[in-house]
Formats: C-alpha cells, structure tokens, sequence
C-alpha cells in the first residue's frame, strides 16, 4: 500500500506543503518551470497520489468554491472575501459566496443550500456560539474550514487572528499608560469566539493593572451615544472598540458630542480597514491580515481536497499602529 503524503513529497522536493498543494490544484503563477519540473518527478518517483477519500470527493464534486461570510457589509469580510478570490484568480475553481447576516437560521439556510450544490469545498465565517455543535458540517461530506473565527466542539481547521494575543499587547500598553478604568465596547459576546478571546484578554489586564472594568454591549447597527460615554468617565478613563465598527462608532459619538482624546478619554480598538491613522488625533488601533487570513484559509482548503486536512488553529499575527489618542 502506498502511503506516501504530500508531506513526503514537499521533503523530497525541497519545497513547501503549500507549493506542492498549489501544483497539484494547477496554480502555477508563481512557480518556477524549474519547482514545476522537480515536483512533478518527485510524484512520478514515488507514485504519489491524493487520498482516497480525496479522489473520491474529486469524483463527485464540481470546481465550485463555497464562502459562508458573517456580514457582507463589513469592510474587514470584504478583505477577507477578495484575498480568497484573488488565491483562487489561477486555478480551476470558482468562488460561490453566501452571507448569512450574523443570523443562525439564515447560516443554517446558506449551510443547506450549498450542501445541495456540487461544490469542492467550503470555508465558513460561523455565526454560531464557540460550543454551537454544527452537526451540519459532518454531513456536507466536503472539507471545510474555519476562516475568522472557530468551533471548540467541531474538530475543523481554522485560520484567525491572534485575538487574545494582541489584545493582550495593546491592553498592557493602556494599564501602562495609568488609566484608572477600561471600557470594554463591543458586540454582543453571546460566546462568540473572536469576541470573548478580546474581552478575556482585556479582562486579565484590568485585573493585574487593579483597573476598573466597564463591559458594553452594543447591539449591531445601534452604537454608542456621547452620553453613554460621558457616563463612564471615572478618572482617566480609555475607551476600547472590540472591532472596527464599534471603533467607528466610538469615534463618530466622540465628534458629534465634542468629547476629545485624548484630552477628556482614551481611545483604542480594532481597526478593520485601516483609517484611524487617518484622523486627527491618530487612534492607537490593532491591524489585522484580513488578505493572509484569506489566502491561507483557501491554501489549506485546497490541501484538505488533496486529502492532506490540517486539523488545528492558525493564528496570523496582527499588528498594533501606535497612534496619539493614549
């Protein structure tokens, strides 16, 4: 029996898991005639072939891509959405995108829709609780993976920012700083994976910096009012936006009630789209990779067709852009 891997081809060839995934899926743009040549005798040798449950799969299925997205108005899920167009812009593979309005029944909707479709595989942005059970995603009988966030009971790769991580980082340099209290801004946790990994990292610094912790949340689509903000002013007080919406709406209420940062607060979050280095004052606000996100999200759908599934989580590493609003 021939139990040769990807893996083994990768070694023998000298090259990565991905460029081997990326020959086998036809994405030659930016291989070599020189990689191309050698993978290709490096498989001849040792008669490599995919799985069999991956040549099953490739039987039965089309070349159609699915993308179940959260929210397709969100600039940070457009990102997200063109990086894995622009990874499959040089294969055989077509991109089906579905957004689910960060509504259960409609991601369940989606879920089926697709699953009646003849598609290759799929990459989910799930709505759900990071206990949600998704019994659905065993029968879809294609790989999946997780993009953005991930399931603590549905044993999936997923690809996500290092939430807690650099929430971490930026929560450190505002208990540096010597505010006397964190308000914590965010959509509603709901156990929702990406949210509560902020929080919880929030959290660990207000109580190791002895900081008063204020919890918001704000329902999508309502905001923040000045008054709710000039109600939580106790001392030095920094506001933190949990995602770049929330920021946005941070920073529209401090305007439109003449609040001032970093004069009268503070004023940090998340920063999806990259423009609070664009305002006067400059936010201190967290950059994620939205575009590698995307794109190793795709690499590793297209190995799991290739019957070589990476089973555990990735977290891209964000960056922290040091405005003037602490």
């Amino acid at each position: 029996m021939n139990n040769i891997t990807i893996q083994d081809v990768a070694m023998a060839a000298g090259v990565s898991k991905t460029t081997v995934s990326r020959f086998l899926n036809g994405k030659y743009q930016y291989m070599s005639e020189e990689t191309r040549n050698k993978i290709e005798q490096v498989i001849a040798e040792l008669e490599y072939v995919p799985s069999k449950q991956a040549r099953s799969l490739k039987s039965k299925q089309g070349y159609l891509i699915g993308l179940i997205v959260a929210d397709i108005g969100n600039v940070y899920t457009m990102y997200l959405i063109k990086a894995v167009q622009d990874a499959l812009s040089d294969t055989k593979y077509q991109l089906v995108v579905m957004s689910t309005d960060n509504s259960l029944e409609k991601e369940t909707h989606a879920l089926k829709e697709l699953a009646g479709q003849d598609i290759a595989g799929l990459i989910l942005q799930p709505v759900g609780r990071a206990d949600s059970p998704y019994e659905i995603l065993t029968t879809l009988q294609v790989p999946v993976v997780l993009i953005d966030r991930y399931l603590e009971t549905v044993p999936l790769p997923s690809v996500v920012t290092d939430n807690f991580t650099v929430t971490r980082r930026l929560g450190q340099q505002i208990a540096a700083a010597g505010y006397d209290k964190l308000v914590h801004v965010t959509h509603p946790l709901c156990g929702q994976t990406v949210r509560q990994h902020r929080y919880d990292a929030m959290m660990l610094t207000a109580f190791e910096a002895k900081m008063e912790l204020k919890l918001i949340e704000s329902p999508i689509g309502r905001g923040i009012t000045p008054e709710e903000i000039r109600q939580e002013i106790n001392g030095r007080t920094m506001f933190f936006g949990a995602n770049g919406n929330v920021l946005q709406e941070l920073v529209t209420a401090c305007k439109k009630g003449e609040i001032r940062y970093p004069e009268e607060i503070g004023l940090t979050g998340f920063d999806d789209w990259f423009w609070a280095d664009l305002l006067t004052p400059t936010v201190t606000s967290i950059h994620q990779q939205p575009a590698e996100i995307g794109r190793q999200s795709l690499e590793y759908l297209l190995e799991a067709i290739n019957g070589e599934a990476f089973a555990g989580r990735l977290e891209i590493a964000a960056s922290i852009f040091q405005g003037k609003s602490i």
